[in-house]
């Protein structure tokens, strides 16, 4: 008896620790309404964005030209990368298309290489590139469960141990990686997609933990962005509760 009412003891603090920081997030959200954060200056940065061909990844590169940042694009789509980087030269900006197969590690090490090269060091990093088949767990094939972790998860690994070991050296730079709210949350015919954000939450969370009992600075930034259902190519009806 004394351990069900201790348990419910426990649960109702946990209630009340969410209900406080939600609370704590409402009251900052509505400060920032009348005193804007300052923005990050990203100007004369190398940003490198995978997936920018289309959907987020275009929108983030067409709204960072006006920044002041080098884009280095990436998309498996090689006419859909170049015309983003057309637009965003349009715009005013500075852009440089690569094809790249995200999935293929010897791929990424070439053309990072060629990045290198061509364009100086990366210090920003934003790993966008990702698929999703809507199906449900019984419906979907081996390959298409193996294509979601390797385009969703495993780039990852191998876009950061490309470019990480430079902005350690450097102790300059910014990983950014586009998440989703369904790798906090589950959601029904979304089995594969979700264990692959999953796997991104927890990629750059243990990341940071890596870089900071290393450095035991902040000279490297990581963000870890969740989005909602956006209205892009994979999906074209977004709703949500």
């Amino acid at each position: 008896m004394f351990v069900y009412i201790f348990n419910i003891f426990l649960l109702l603090v946990e209630v009340f620790q969410l209900v406080l920081k939600a609370g704590f997030a409402v009251v900052e959200a509505f400060m920032y309404l009348f005193i804007p954060r300052a923005h990050k200056s990203v100007e004369g940065e190398n940003a490198l964005i995978t997936g920018a061909g289309h959907g987020l990844g275009r929108e983030l590169a067409l709204q960072l030209a006006d920044f002041g940042v080098r884009l280095v694009l990436w998309d498996v789509d090689q006419k859909a990368v170049e015309k983003t980087a057309a637009d965003v030269k349009r715009k005013g900006g500075v852009a440089f298309a690569y094809h790249c197969d995200v999935t293929d590690e010897q791929k990424v090490e070439l053309v990072a290489h060629e990045v290198r090269r061509d364009i100086g060091d990366i210090t920003i990093l934003i790993n966008n590139a990702g698929i999703m088949h809507c199906q449900t767990l019984l419906c979907l094939n081996n390959q298409q469960i193996r294509r979601t972790l390797e385009i969703n998860t495993l780039s990852h690994f191998w876009t950061v141990r490309q470019f990480l070991p430079r902005m350690l050296e450097l102790g300059h730079g910014h990983i950014v990686a586009i998440a989703s709210i369904a790798g906090l949350l589950g959601c029904a015919n979304l089995v594969d997609y979700c264990a692959s954000k999953f796997g991104v939450v927890g990629f750059m969370a243990a990341l940071a933990e890596e870089i900071y009992a290393d450095r035991k600075d902040y000279c490297i930034h990581l963000t870890t962005v969740c989005p909602s259902t956006m209205n892009t190519r994979l999906t074209h009806y977004p709703r949500t509760r």
